[in-house]
């Protein structure tokens, strides 16, 4: 009989210290609006800001909306591939400069997207291997992906190396007849 008593003890001191811990580590607006803490929904609309969308960021930097707007980009935020804009502008002034990729970092920056192998990619998205790539165009292997792509409109050289190759075409063809 004692052994039953002593179990019985042990399960309710069981039960007791979950009752107990579950009353003062539970916090207070724990349920009110569900299964998860709701001071949690002040918090997160009282945390600053960080990220903003293009239109901050065109204010300014007018040189690439052309660019942008026909460019394959146009839906990309900046901040994919440069800092957040609470890094570079506080309370409409600027108080620190942009990441700019330069040399190897603007190949690992297009590279995050463009890479082949990278999940989730829509079947028809631009993937590349860049040995691959490099290999078929003929180029060195130390270049980088701005040397023959403009980052903001990635078809604009490709586009014009395109129609000077065919008014070139054209114009030897017109003068051979």
């Amino acid at each position: 009989m004692r052994h039953i008593v002593k179990s019985l003890l042990i399960v309710l001191g069981i039960v007791a210290t979950i009752f107990l811990g579950r009353h003062f580590l539970t916090p207070d607006s724990w349920g009110k609006y569900g299964h998860y803490r709701a001071d949690y929904i002040d918090e997160e609309a009282n945390r600053s800001i960080n990220y903003g969308e293009n239109d901050s960021c065109l204010k300014c930097h007018s040189e690439v909306v052309d660019m942008l707007k026909h460019g394959e980009h146009k839906t990309l935020s900046c901040e994919v591939c440069h800092s957040p804009l609470s890094e570079h502008i506080a309370d409409g002034k600027k108080i620190g400069s942009m990441k700019v990729p330069t040399g190897n970092e603007i190949d690992k920056t297009c590279l995050n997207c463009h890479q082949k192998n990278v999940a989730g990619r829509p079947h028809k998205f631009p993937m590349i291997d860049k040995n691959e790539h490099y290999k078929m165009l003929e180029i060195r292997a130390d270049h980088n992906c701005n040397q023959c792509h403009t980052v903001h409109y990635p078809k604009e050289n490709i586009n014009k190396a395109k129609s000077l190759s065919r008014n070139l075409r054209e114009a030897v063809d017109n003068e051979a007849k």
